[in-house]
Formats: C-alpha cells, structure tokens, sequence
C-alpha cells in the first residue's frame, strides 16, 4: 500500500536515516512517540539550536523569538529510516499511524 508521505529516491549513494515529522496539533506527538515505541519502532524528538543549553546559556532564552523552531520543538519527531527497510518495515509503520490516528480523531 502506497503512503503519502515518501522519501524520494535520489540514487544509490544516499542513505536517508531519518523522516521528520510535526504534528499540526499540540500534545499530540507525545502519545504518537509513545504508541510508536509500543510496536518498537524508534523515535528520536527533534532538537532546534535555540533551546540547546549552549545557545541558552549565551543568547538567553530565545525560543519565544522563533516561533517555527518553538513550535518543531514542541510538535517534532524523527521516525529512523535506512536503505535496508522493506516494504514490510514501511507498512508496519503505517498501520500504527493508521491505528493511532483512528483512535484520536
């Protein structure tokens, strides 16, 4: 089953290792991460610079400057990706979008 959101296929000297998610509503990627992990299927948060201790510590708290790194920040997440994923890895994935997303709306 073809999804939607798909990594382009650039040749074969890329590897991806990563796909970038932000949910469009608040509090919502902390119980997707969390029902990810559930069917073991790994979550990494994403981390802009400005709420980094080094940034803080030398421009202050900045995050209220940059609204769209506050708002990744918040709503944010990495799914791991790499060139060895089958076809099966992929739909196990969106069965638990699916599932996850058919709960909650």
């Amino acid at each position: 089953m073809p999804y939607p959101l798909q990594l382009p296929v650039v040749d074969d000297r890329h590897t991806f290792m990563m796909f970038p998610i932000v949910c469009q509503e608040e509090n919502v990627r902390d119980a997707l991460t969390a029902a990810l992990a559930e069917a073991q299927i790994e979550t990494r948060h994403m981390m802009p610079v400005t709420n980094q201790p080094v940034v803080q510590k030398m421009m202050g708290d900045i995050e209220d400057k940059y609204p769209v790194a506050k708002t990744i920040n918040q709503r944010g997440f990495y799914l791991g990706c790499h060139q060895r994923m089958t076809e099966d890895d992929c739909d196990r994935i969106g069965k638990v979008l699916h599932t996850f997303f058919g709960k909650t709306r």
